[in-house]
């Protein structure tokens, strides 16, 4: 007796009790977070543009246009937020999710087609299992799950960097990049995408890398601010952690403007940090910026500047702060102490006996810093610190739990003080198999996705 294929995959599902999960893909829309200035959408099928304003929606096939002195934020999908730059052309060019057939949401797809300008993307790394976010460019399409990065489009010069993370970048050719945190890969006008390459090294050469660098800080700044795209608490801090560190690294003249944006966004009214988590976080950004100027071979008071910026943006964890630049810098530790408790001279006795617990041996140096720093006298700050022995516990458990957010956070992150990648720049790796990733990271084969019109 024959028995079809259908009625045998009937009779397997009745006998062992499995189902057969149906996954279904919707269409979906991008959302309008926040806007400066006037940004315009052309919707599908029509040639006029008009204003777009807070909490649209952006359906699939639409073309987002900033002008010269606006920004756009937009949603693209949960923990996904796309932030056109001034000057910057986006064609939505696809947006969908699919669930199971249970209901559940197995796959958030984003694919944005930059034509032209500077588009930074930050992801929720906590979603990677369902995240496949793309951002495609003349020049190959940039691939990410859980990230920070930027894609910019310009007839002198075209780039992918990566502030957090790592980005996958399939070029027209073929070849495929993978772009480690601290990193980019450049296209001069008229030539091929080249091997990435330190931003430490490319900011330094090149102002609208430098730009790229500055833009990425500020975007997540205002990200973690304003509490957009619902990343949660831990995830906001663990991206912010990471661009404060790349950016630092890249740039690091500018460490303490770097820390203060990082500090100001997670101490926000609106913040997606809670107000329990605001203290470690600040710890959190202060430690990856002193740790970034101590790595790119900065002196103690760079470092104590870092802490400094960080202390007048949240002068109440003055004590945490120079902890956690202590623990990241510990030759730095008297300087850092003077610093905080000139920029916070209430604080003195906590610093002082909080500094002195995380480095002993520094002692009479960090006394002698905080008495210069206040004018007051050795047996005075000898006084404030031992009456203060709470509050520096306190502070030093907080700064310890920064530290920790901030190591979790930029393991991964390339040093940009390395002076070459391996492979040549200019010359890209082609993969002996085009379809086999160099990455955990699955690239969009640009050969079987439809361009938009």
């Amino acid at each position: 007796m024959k028995i079809s294929f259908s009625k045998l995959l009937i009779m397997i599902v009745l006998v062992t009790g499995y189902s057969l999960a149906v996954a279904r893909e919707t269409t979906t829309d991008a959302t309008v977070l926040k806007l400066t200035g006037s940004v315009k959408v052309m919707l599908p099928g029509r040639s006029d543009a008009v204003m777009l304003k807070v909490g649209d929606h952006v359906p699939q096939g639409a073309t987002i246009i900033t002008g010269s002195d606006s920004i756009a934020y937009i949603q693209a999908f949960s923990g996904a937020v796309s932030t056109l730059q001034a000057n910057t052309t986006v064609v939505v060019e696809k947006l969908s999710i699919t669930t199971s057939d249970t209901g559940v949401l197995t796959k958030q797809t984003a694919m944005l087609n930059l034509k032209s300008g500077n588009l930074v993307s930050n992801i929720d790394p906590s979603r990677r299992a369902i995240n496949d976010y793309a951002v495609r460019t003349p020049k190959g399409v940039a691939a990410a799950r859980g990230t920070s990065f930027t894609a910019s489009v310009d007839s002198a010069l075209s780039s992918i960097s990566s502030t957090a993370d790592s980005v996958t970048f399939t070029t027209s050719s073929g070849a495929i990049y993978m772009i480690s945190a601290g990193m980019i890969t450049i296209t001069p006008a008229g030539g091929v995408p080249q091997a990435p390459i330190p931003l430490a090294q490319a900011a330094a050469s090149n102002q609208a890398i430098a730009t790229v660098v500055q833009q990425a800080v500020t975007t997540v700044a205002a990200i973690v601010s304003g509490n957009l795209g619902n990343m949660g608490s831990a995830n906001a801090v663990n991206l912010l952690a990471q661009v404060t560190s790349v950016a630092t690294t890249a740039m690091p003249a500018l460490a303490a403007t770097f820390t203060t944006q990082a500090v100001l966004a997670v101490n926000s009214p609106t913040s997606a940090v809670s107000p329990a988590s605001a203290g470690a976080a600040t710890a959190s950004m202060t430690s990856a910026a002193a740790a970034a100027v101590a790595a790119t071979g900065g002196s103690a008071q760079d470092v104590a500047a870092v802490a400094s910026a960080a202390t007048i943006a949240d002068p109440g964890q003055a004590a945490a702060i120079a902890v956690a630049a202590t623990l990241a810098s510990p030759g730095s530790a008297s300087a850092i102490a003077g610093a905080v408790t000139l920029a916070a001279p209430s604080s003195a006795g906590a610093v002082t006996a909080a500094v002195t617990n995380a480095e002993p041996g520094q002692a009479t140096a960090i006394t002698q810093a905080v008495v210069n720093s206040t004018g007051g006298t050795t047996d005075s700050v000898n006084a404030a610190a031992a009456s203060s022995t709470v509050a520096a516990a306190a502070a030093t458990q907080t700064a310890t739990q920064g530290t920790q957010q901030t190591q979790a956070a930029t393991q991964n992150i390339v040093q940009a003080t390395t002076p070459t990648q391996p492979g040549t720049p200019g010359t890209p790796t082609t993969p002996t198999t085009p379809t086999t990733p160099i990455s955990p990271i699955t690239p969009i084969d640009v050969s079987i996705v439809s361009p938009s019109s």
